[in-house]
């Protein structure tokens, strides 16, 4: 310590003024201090940022979670409800058959269980000498109309007749018997 001293008196320093050294040296001190604090909280403030980062994540993931489960139950309440319900009936259905009744005489009948209104036949599908044919007919379930077809030699025996009816614009064949 004498060598310090020493060492400083070579400088003329006066220490006259000893509260004043004193501050410097405190100053000096608080301000190396003050340094190591400020790294100090930074790094506190750093993890305490990424902890709030973390918990903003989880907080979203937990509100998707919530999400989900509510959709979830909200499917699963409508498939209930959907389940709860009684079956619609089934839609009602005109289907054809034609019947020989005898010689040359037909039986066009509507086997579904839904009655047909303006039952037409496709002339221009059909082949063959065909007589009677139904013209915006109507034919309940069961019911039937009548019909001809001439059979000749120079025209061929037609193989179907292909009808329409409302809610059936496409034609549909159906088989004749020989």
């Amino acid at each position: 310590m004498d060598e310090f001293i020493a060492w400083i008196k070579q400088f003329d320093i006066d220490f006259g003024d000893a509260p004043a050294w004193a501050a410097l040296l405190i100053s000096i001190w608080v301000w190396f201090s003050s340094r190591r604090w400020q790294r100090k909280n930074s790094s506190i403030a750093e993890r305490s940022a990424r902890a709030t980062e973390d918990a903003a994540e989880a907080t979203k993931v937990s509100a998707d979670a919530a999400v989900r489960s509510a959709n979830a139950a909200e499917k699963a309440t409508a498939l209930a409800e959907l389940a709860s319900q009684p079956p619609p009936p089934p839609a009602a259905k005109v289907s054809w058959r034609i019947q020989l009744v005898q010689n040359a005489l037909y039986r066009l009948r509507n086997t579904g269980d839904a009655s047909a209104s303006k039952v037409n036949v496709d002339k221009a599908l059909t082949s063959g000498i065909v007589e009677g044919l139904p013209q915006d007919a109507a034919v309940r379930a069961g019911g039937s109309v009548e019909f001809y077809i001439i059979d000749v030699s120079e025209e061929p025996f037609p193989g179907e007749i292909w009808l329409t009816w409302e809610g059936q614009s496409e034609p549909v064949p159906v088989a004749v018997p020989q």
